[in-house]
């Protein structure tokens, strides 16, 4: 069974892309052919010749981006948070929003986390989801 820590990694902000290519035959894929060892990245132009060879499974993302991470900092001492927001469409004023938090369990019920101009009260960890 995989561990929340087994998808946490550092990708360089640089390697983000912040927009899609403005030629889109420059676009890249990720191509795994049998075991996970042989995963490269190809260009869009190669795929007629991946098609052709084998029978694919081909798996589209076509998600937008949504900005669901931010930097809160706690109002008491101004230590930074980092927050993954799980559904960032029900976030308006007054409402309950879960979220995954980096260092959670150095916060206490009702302390207060403040980014720009939002400002969110902690009302403790999920029975549902106690990892």
């Amino acid at each position: 069974m995989f561990a929340p820590d087994d998808y946490d990694y550092l990708l360089p902000a640089e390697l983000i892309a912040q927009q899609p290519p403005t030629d889109r035959r420059a676009a890249r894929m990720l191509v795994m052919l049998g075991e996970p060892e042989a995963m490269r990245h190809a260009g869009i132009a190669d795929l007629p010749g991946l098609l052709a060879a084998r029978a694919p499974l081909i798996v589209l993302n076509d998600s937008r981006v949504v900005p669901a991470r931010v930097h809160a900092r706690r109002g008491s001492d101004q230590r930074e948070f980092e927050l993954l927001i799980c559904d960032p469409t029900a976030a308006r004023p007054g409402a309950i929003v879960t979220a995954w938090v980096r260092r959670a369990k150095q916060l206490r019920v009702g302390d207060r986390l403040i980014f720009g101009s939002v400002e969110l009260v902690y009302r403790g960890r999920d029975e549902v989801d106690t990892r």
